[in-house]
C-alpha cells in the first residue's frame, strides 16, 4: 500500500460542501478543500444561540463537525491546533500533513482551515487569499474559526495567524514527488481553481466547484482540455445541479432583473434592494451597471464596500474579466451609527473619497436607489417604503431549516408591502455541461463530490467508467 496513491473523502460525500480530499502516495499526503459543513454544524449551533467558542475538541471534534482524519494505515493525523477552554497552545512538533490546497474563497470550501496548526502551508489563489481573508475580517459573529484566523499574541497589529503561500495561473507547486498544478475555472466568486494532481504512477483531477455558463466560462474550457491531453486516472467531480438543473446565465440575470427595475421605478418606486453575496462579484458588477443604465445611484453594504476597496487597492482587479464598481466613482457605501463602527468600517469610511447613503434614508428615499446588501435586510429595524423591490440574487440551494428561515423572511416583508423576487444564475455547472464536460475528459475512474445525487453520476456512466460512490473515510487505491 505505501507505493500506491490513495484518496480518502472525508467530506462533501452526498451533501453539498463540507469538501475534504485527503491524498496520500508514500509518506507524502496532502489535503485537498477544508470546508465547513454548514448541515453537520447547524445540527449543534445557529446564530443567534450559543455558537463554538471554547473548544475545539468538545464543540468541533466530538460532535462531528470537524473529521479526525486518518491515513490509509489507520492512524489519525494530528492537523489541528489546540485551543482549549478559550486559551489557544501552537502544537510543538511537525504534522504529518504539510500541504493544504484550497480550490477558492467559499466557506464550505475554506472554512476551516484557521483550525489547522500554524505550520501548515495552506495553497490558494491570490485573489482567493484577498477575498477569504477580507471575508475573515469583516466578520461579526465571533466563533473558533474567526479567533484563530488571528494571532491573538499579536491583536493590536491584526497579524493573521495563518500560513497562506498564495499561487497563481501557471503555477506548479511541488511537494517531494507530487506535482500540483492550479488551473482557474469559472465560478461565482473570482479566483476559483480545479487542480491537477501528478504522482510518479496517476494523474488526478479535482474541479472544485465551476461552471461553463458564467462571464469566465472559457477559463473552464481550457481547464477541460489541459485534463483531455493526457490519460486521467481518476476525476473527483462536483455535481450540485445534478437532481435539478437550471438554465439561467449572468446575461438573463442582467436582462431580467433590468426588466423588473425599471418596471418598478415606473411604478413609483424608488428604492431596491439586492441580497447578493459580497464575494459574488460578478452578481454586484451586473447590478452596479443595471443602476448606471437605469440612471438610478447605487449603493453597497460597508462589508461589500470594504471587498471591493480592498480588491482595487491590490491591483487584482485587473486580472478580472469585467470591470468591478469603483467606490471613487459614484458607488456610495450605506452609513451606519458611528457609534456601532467596526474597525474596519472605520479604515473604510477614513477615505475622504468615499461617498456615504444614510442609513436613514431608506425610510424615504428622494431618488432613484439601488442597494447591494451582503446580509438578509432587518425590516424591523429601518422599515423601507411599501412597494419597495427586495430581489434575493443568492444561492439556490436551501435546507429545512433555511426553508423555515426564508418563510419568517416572506412573513415580515409582507408585512410591510414589500415585493419580494428570486433572480439568481448559479455557481454550478448545468447537468448537461457536467455530462459533456465528462465525457470529453475521460477519466478511467470518477469520484461524484458536492452533490446530494451522487446515484445520478452511476447511471449516466457506467458503461463508461467504472463510478465510485464511496462513504466518507474509505480509503481508494488507484
Amino acid at each position: 500500500m505505501d507505493c500506491k496513491t490513495i484518496v480518502t473523502l472525508y467530506g462533501a460525500v452526498g451533501r453539498i460542501g463540507g469538501n475534504i480530499v485527503l491524498i496520500e502516495y508514500k509518506d507524502q499526503p496532502i489535503i485537498i478543500d477544508f470546508g465547513k459543513d454548514f448541515k453537520q454544524y447547524r445540527k449543534y449551533f445557529n446564530f443567534p444561540y450559543p455558537l463554538p467558542t471554547r473548544s475545539i475538541t468538545r464543540e468541533l471534534i466530538k460532535t462531528e463537525i470537524i473529521p479526525q482524519i486518518r491515513d490509509s494505515k489507520g492512524k489519525v493525523l494530528p492537523l489541528y491546533t489546540k485551543f482549549e477552554n478559550g486559551k489557544l497552545i501552537e502544537e510543538e512538533g511537525e504534522s504529518p500533513i504539510k500541504n493544504v490546497f484550497i480550490s477558492h474563497a467559499h466557506m464550505d470550501h475554506s472554512g476551516f482551515i484557521t483550525l489547522l496548526r500554524k505550520q501548515i502551508k495552506i495553497h490558494m489563489g491570490g485573489m482567493a487569499n484577498l477575498i477569504y481573508s477580507t471575508i475573515m475580517m469583516t466578520k461579526r459573529e465571533v466563533t473558533l474559526e474567526s479567533k484563530l484566523f488571528w494571532d491573538e499574541n499579536d491583536k493590536k497589529e491584526r497579524i493573521i495567524r495563518l500560513n497562506i503561500e498564495p499561487f497563481h495561473k501557471g503555477s506548479k507547486i511541488n511537494i517531494d514527488s507530487i506535482e500540483v498544478k492550479p488551473y482557474p475555472v469559472d465560478h461565482s466568486i473570482p479566483g476559483a481553481y480545479g487542480f491537477i494532481i501528478q504522482t510518479p504512477e496517476k494523474r488526478i483531477a479535482y474541479t472544485g466547484d465551476f461552471r461553463m455558463h458564467g462571464p469566465a466560462h472559457i477559463l473552464t474550457r481550457d481547464f477541460q482540455d489541459a485534463l483531455s491531453k493526457e490519460p486521467l486516472d481518476l476525476l473527483i467531480c462536483e455535481g450540485t445541479n445534478m437532481g435539478i438543473g437550471r438554465v439561467e446565465s449572468e446575461e438573463r440575470v442582467e436582462k431580467d432583473a433590468y426588466k423588473l427595475i425599471e418596471s418598478s421605478f415606473k411604478s413609483g418606486n424608488k428604492l431596491v434592494i439586492v441580497e447578493v453575496r459580497s464575494s459574488d462579484i460578478d452578481r454586484i458588477n451586473t447590478f452596479a451597471q443595471l443602476a448606471e443604465k437605469l440612471d438610478a445611484q447605487i449603493v453597497v453594504t460597508p462589508r461589500v464596500g470594504y471587498l471591493l476597496n480592498q480588491i482595487q487597492k491590490s491591483g487584482l482587479d485587473k486580472r478580472l474579466q469585467r470591470e468591478i464598481p469603483s467606490l471613487y466613482k459614484g458607488v456610495k457605501v450605506l452609513m451606519r451609527s458611528k457609534a456601532r463602527l467596526e474597525w474596519w468600517e472605520k479604515d473604510l469610511l477614513d477615505d475622504q473619497r468615499i461617498e456615504t447613503f444614510d442609513q436613514n434614508e431608506i425610510s424615504n428615499p428622494l431618488i432613484k436607489t439601488i442597494i447591494l446588501d451582503s446580509g438578509r435586510f432587518n425590516v424591523f429595524e429601518k422599515p423601507p417604503p411599501p412597494k419597495t423591490l427586495y430581489i434575493q440574487s443568492i444561492s439556490e440551494h436551501i435546507d429545512e431549516e433555511e426553508e423555515f428561515e426564508e418563510e419568517r423572511f416572506i412573513n415580515a416583508m409582507a408585512l410591510y408591502g414589500i415585493i419580494v423576487y428570486r433572480i439568481h444564475s448559479s455557481g454550478h455547472v448545468e447537468p448537461i455541461d457536467l455530462i459533456n464536460f465528462i465525457n470529453n475528459v475521460k477519466p478511467k475512474r470518477l469520484i461524484p463530490i458536492h452533490t446530494e445525487h451522487p446515484e445520478v453520476f452511476s447511471e449516466i456512466f457506467k458503461d463508461k467508467m467504472e463510478v465510485l460512490l464511496i462513504e466518507k473515510g474509505y480509503h481508494v487505491v488507484l
